[in-house]
């Protein structure tokens, strides 16, 4: 599986570190993970979620910085397929 957005839209901020911040399923893919480990409820998420802007941005902000960790490996030639 090749790891590519599918974003259309990103805001890049290289003052703020803030990178990737989309509509992808870079997102999503976090949560997938949670629940698959056990760690959010067995409920449909409009009975337990609840928007917190300062995890999200954590979040997106760590989304960012490892996907400039891939793109960094890919541009020296050291990426794996």
């Amino acid at each position: 599986m090749n790891w590519r957005s599918v974003a259309d839209v990103f805001r890049n901020d290289p003052d703020t570190g803030c990178y990737g911040v989309g509509t992808g399923w870079e997102g999503p893919q976090h949560y997938l993970g949670e629940y698959l480990r056990g760690v959010l409820p067995d409920r449909p998420s409009t009975e337990w979620y609840t928007f917190d802007e300062a995890e999200e941005l954590r979040l997106a902000n760590h989304r960012g910085r490892e996907w400039a960790k891939i793109e960094a490996q890919h541009a020296g030639g050291t990426e794996s397929e």
